[in-house]
C-alpha cells in the first residue's frame, strides 16, 4: 500500500473517531436527551462541509457552533417527531386485537404513516442543516427528498444495514465507524438527492 494512501487512510479513520467522540460528549452535555438532537445535527453539518470539500475545516468549532445554532430547533423538531411516534404507537396497540373492517383499514392507515414516518427520520437531519425553514418545513422537505429519488433512498438504507452488519461483526470499529459512519452514509446520499432536485429546478 502506498505511503499516501495509508496517509490519507489514517486521517479519515481519525477524523470519524473524533467526531464520534464528540457527537458522544455533546449528547452527555445535554444530559442525552436534550443533546442527542443537536449533536447528531451538529455531526450532520460537519459531513456535510466534508462532503462539498471542506475538509479542513476545524472539527471542533464547527460542531460547537453548529450544536448551538441549533439546540432548540433539533431538540424541537425531534421531540415533536417522537411525540408523534408514540402516538402511532399507541394507536397501534389500540387497533391490534380490533377484528373489523374499519380496523383493518385503520391499521393499513397507521402502517402506511409508519413507512412515511422511518422516511422522514431518514432524512431530517441532512434536511436540517441544508435548508433552512421551519419544524415543518423540515419534516416536509425530508419526506420530499425521500419520496423523489426512491433508489438513492433504498442505496442509502442498504449501506446502513450493511456498516451495521459490519459493526457487529467487527466490534472494535464501533468506536470509529458508529454513528459517525451512518450519518455519512445518510450524508452523501442525501446530498446527491439535493444536487438533483437542484439540478430539476434549474
Amino acid at each position: 500500500m502506498e505511503a499516501g494512501l495509508l496517509e490519507k487512510i489514517c486521517f479519515w479513520i481519525n477524523r470519524f473517531a473524533y467526531l464520534n467522540l464528540l457527537w458522544l460528549l455533546f449528547c452527555l452535555a445535554g444530559l442525552l436527551l436534550a443533546g442527542f438532537f443537536p449533536a447528531t445535527a451538529a455531526m450532520f453539518a460537519v459531513q456535510r462541509k466534508w462532503i462539498s470539500g471542506r475538509v479542513e475545516i476545524p472539527v471542533f468549532r464547527t460542531f460547537l457552533s453548529t450544536y448551538k445554532r441549533y439546540f432548540w430547533k433539533a431538540n424541537q423538531l425531534g421531540f415533536l417527531l417522537l411525540l408523534f411516534g408514540g402516538m402511532l404507537f399507541i394507536n397501534f396497540y389500540l387497533v391490534m386485537d380490533r377484528a373489523s373492517v374499519l380496523a383493518s383499514l385503520f391499521h393499513l392507515f397507521l402502517l402506511l404513516l409508519s413507512f412515511l414516518y422511518l422516511l422522514v427520520w431518514l432524512y431530517v437531519f441532512p434536511v436540517l442543516v441544508h435548508f433552512e425553514g421551519t419544524g415543518f418545513d423540515t419534516v416536509k422537505n425530508a419526506l420530499f427528498t425521500a419520496i423523489t429519488s426512491p433508489f438513492l433512498t433504498i442505496s442509502a438504507i442498504i449501506g446502513v444495514v450493511l456498516l451495521f452488519w459490519f459493526c457487529r461483526a467487527l466490534p472494535g470499529s464501533i468506536p470509529v465507524l458508529g454513528c459517525s459512519g451512518i450519518s455519512f452514509i445518510m450524508s452523501v446520499f442525501a446530498q446527491r438527492v439535493f444536487n438533483n432536485i437542484e439540478t430539476r429546478a434549474f
